[in-house]
C-alpha cells in the first residue's frame, strides 16, 4: 500500500501543476480588484495548459489587447458552476461537459454556449509503472490502486461512462463481477478536478489514474498510458463549449478571444498541439423521408456532433425537433414550405452543418 497524501496537499500539488493557480470567489474578487486591465477566464482544469499558451499568439493578433491581464480560474466544471452562480466575477467560461454551460446559459449567467473542441480518455501510469501496467484488463486485478474524478464532475462522470462500455470488451469478468465494478473496487481516490488525478499519478501515489489525452499529451515525459479504443469512449465525446459570461465588462475582447480558439488557423493548431481533438461540428448523414408534404411528412435526421440541443432549419424556416440527440433529430416539416428543393441545415453548439437536400412536395 502507498502512503497517502492529505486532500489539502494534493490540491496545492494540483495546483503548482497547472499553468495559473485556481482560486476562489473571494480570491478571484480580490484579484480582479488589483489586476488592472484585466480579463477573467474561469475554465475546467483540463484547459490548465492550452488556455494560457493561447494568450501571446492571441495579443499578437489583437495588440489592441497586449496591455490585458489574463486571470485564469482553473477548476473542475461543477466548482466554476457554483462559484458563478455565488457572483464571482469573471468575463468568459469554458466549460469540459454541455450539461452544466446549458445550465448556466438558462440561468441568465451566459450567453449561449459555443463548443469549440473535444476529447478523449485515457489511463496514465508513472514512468517506472509499479504495478506493470500493460492492457485495459490488467486494471481489474486486485491490488492495483487507481484515481478517478469524482462522480460530480466531467471527467469522473466520463470515466464511469468509459467503464460501463469497456464491460463488453470483458465478457470473462461477468461472474461474479463485472469490469467496471471490479475497476471501481481499485478505485483508491476520487478526486475534484483532472489536475489533481494527474498529480497523483505524478507523484506515484497511485497506479493508475485516467485522465483526458491532453492531460497525457502534456506530461507525456512522466507518464505512460493505456490507450481506450473509440467504440468505449462516451458518446458524444468530451465536449468543451464557452461562452462570455453576462456579467462580463470586456464582451468584445471575449467575442474575438473565442473566435481566435474556435475559428483561427493558429488556435486550432494550438489546441491541436495539446491533444485536443477539432470542434465537433455538427455533420449531417441521412434525412428520411428525402421528400414529403409540408405541415405533415415526419422527418429523422440522422449524422453525428448535434449536442443535446439546438436548430434544425428547411431554408430559413425553423423546424420544431419532438426528439433530439447526439445522432438523430426527428420532426416535422415547417407547414410554411413551398414545393420544391430546400436545404436543411443543423446548427448545435454554435456550429452549423453541411446542407443536405430533401424535397417539398405538394399536397
Amino acid at each position: 500500500m502507498k502512503r497517502r497524501i492529505s486532500v489539502g496537499i494534493i490540491a496545492a500539488l494540483a495546483a503548482l501543476v497547472m499553468a495559473a493557480p485556481a482560486f476562489g470567489a473571494v480570491q478571484t474578487q480580490a484579484v480582479a480588484a488589483t489586476a488592472q486591465p484585466r480579463f477573467i477566464v474561469f475554465a475546467a482544469a483540463s484547459l490548465n495548459h492550452v488556455f494560457p499558451a493561447m494568450v501571446k499568439p492571441f495579443k499578437k493578433a489583437y495588440p489592441q489587447y497586449r496591455n490585458s491581464r489574463f486571470v485564469f480560474n482553473f477548476n473542475g466544471t461543477d466548482v466554476l458552476q457554483t462559484q458563478l452562480v455565488g457572483g464571482a466575477p469573471a468575463d468568459l467560461f469554458a466549460g469540459a461537459n454541455t450539461t452544466i454551460p446549458a445550465s448556466l446559459f438558462t440561468a441568465g449567467l451566459i450567453k449561449s454556449p459555443v463548443n469549440f473542441c473535444q476529447n478523449k480518455l485515457i489511463v496514465i501510469m508513472p514512468e517506472s509503472d509499479p504495478a506493470h501496467l500493460k492492457y485495459l484488463d490488467d486494471l481489474a486485478v486486485p491490488g492495483v490502486e487507481i484515481a478517478i474524478g469524482d462522480a460530480t464532475v466531467p471527467v469522473g462522470k466520463y470515466t464511469r461512462t468509459v467503464l460501463t462500455n469497456l464491460n463488453a470488451a470483458y465478457p470473462q469478468f461477468a461472474t461474479p463481477n463485472t469490469y467496471s465494478a471490479l475497476v471501481l473496487k481499485n478505485v483508491v481516490s476520487t478526486e475534484i478536478n483532472v489536475s489533481a488525478v494527474v498529480a497523483l499519478v505524478q507523484l506515484n501515489e497511485v497506479d493508475a489514474g485516467f485522465v483526458y489525452v491532453s492531460d497525457y499529451k502534456f506530461g507525456a515525459k512522466t507518464l505512460k498510458f493505456i490507450k481506450i479504443g473509440d467504440k468505449y469512449q462516451s458518446n458524444p465525446l468530451p465536449t468543451y463549449p464557452m461562452a462570455a459570461t453576462t456579467q462580463t465588462r470586456h464582451p468584445v475582447e471575449a467575442a474575438r478571444f473565442m473566435n481566435f480558439v474556435l475559428r483561427s488557423s493558429q488556435g486550432q493548431k494550438i489546441m491541436a498541439r495539446y491533444g485536443f481533438l477539432p470542434k465537433p461540428t455538427p455533420v449531417i448523414a441521412a434525412i428520411a423521408p428525402t421528400s414529403g408534404v409540408a405541415g405533415t411528412a415526419v422527418v429523422t435526421v440522422t449524422g453525428k456532433n448535434f449536442g443535446t440541443a439546438g436548430t434544425l432549419r428547411f431554408g430559413g424556416t425553423k423546424a420544431t425537433p419532438t426528439a433530439w440527440s447526439n445522432t438523430s433529430i426527428t420532426a416535422t416539416v415547417p407547414a410554411t414550405l413551398a414545393a420544391g428543393v430546400s436545404k436543411v441545415t443543423v446548427r448545435s453548439g454554435g456550429l452549423v452543418s453541411k446542407a443536405f437536400t430533401f424535397t417539398v412536395v405538394a399536397p
